[in-house]
């Protein structure tokens, strides 16, 4: 073999040396290729799925406020309504002092509270009541109170103080009133 021919064959093992190389180094692009595409793919996959998933829990965010607000809305409606009602009832209530049973219950509350204090027990009724409790001959305090109805018993000293009022006898029994108006209101099972 000469020189020529030698240097042809190194040429010709170097040239496939080459294209066997660059092939090998084309698999191992598309290769790498192919890899940083699938895991480029799978990010943006993942990607979406986050903002996805974000866009529903933002979501069911507004939601889950938008009912809280709905029924703070609804439970204030229903308070304001159930105070109005209770304000009529208390204002009803009052209203008795113009009825013939009026007298007989501001004596018995009168007595009721003198017989707790004591025989030195001080009246004080509101101006208009002032003409039924003189004919029963309390000791009355010239100083009307300024209640709807009712009366305000005191021990001599001002120690001790029994409030019997048309308004003090409404609250004592305000949360019963309370539940009848709202079952009236809203129906015994409402919530």
């Amino acid at each position: 073999m000469g020189l020529e021919e030698l240097r042809s064959e190194i040429l010709r093992r170097t040239s496939e040396e080459v294209k066997r190389l660059e092939a090998e180094a084309k698999q191992e692009e598309e290769k790498i290729l192919g890899e940083a595409d699938a895991e480029r793919k799978r990010e943006l996959d993942a990607a979406k799925a986050d903002a996805a998933q974000a866009a529903r829990d933002e979501r069911n965010e507004r939601l889950a406020a938008a009912r809280l607000g709905a029924m703070r809305m609804r439970a204030e409606a229903k308070e304001e309504a159930l105070e109005n009602a209770l304000g009529k009832i208390l204002a009803e209530f009052e209203g008795i002092r113009g009825g013939d049973a009026y007298p007989a219950l501001l004596k018995r509350l009168i007595e009721q509270g003198v017989r707790e204090i004591g025989k030195d027990a001080v009246v004080q009724v509101n101006s208009e009541d002032q003409k039924f409790a003189k004919q029963w001959k309390f000791k009355m305090d010239p100083q009307p109170a300024d209640i709807a109805g009712g009366a305000i018993i005191s021990s001599k000293d001002g120690r001790v103080t029994i409030r019997s009022t048309l308004h003090e006898l409404f609250e004592q029994q305000r949360d019963l009133a309370r539940k009848e108006a709202y079952a009236e209101l809203f129906g015994k099972g409402a919530v």
